[in-house]
């Protein structure tokens, strides 16, 4: 049969990409039967539109913004 787009946040797959054709379980929550944690309070990138995308990963949930300080070591020499 043909493949039809159900949704339009993703592009139509290519002759390279695998299709599958049984629904995904809802890996946005907790599973314990499918080993799932669920995306609840982990952290995503929010300029990419990849997996590790907030719209994708916190599934429409909304997400909370904020900014961190890192300070490391970085070991260097200066010779």
């Amino acid at each position: 049969g043909k493949l039809e787009l159900v949704n339009n946040r993703f592009n139509m797959p290519t002759q390279e990409d695998l299709v599958y054709v049984d629904p995904s379980p809802d890996y946005c929550l907790r599973n314990e039967t499918t080993g799932s944690l669920g995306t609840q309070g982990r952290l995503c990138n929010k300029t990419s539109e990849g997996m590790d995308g907030c719209e994708l990963m916190c599934c429409g949930r909304g997400y909370d913004q904020f900014k961190t300080v890192q300070r490391e070591r970085c070991h260097c020499k200066f010779h």
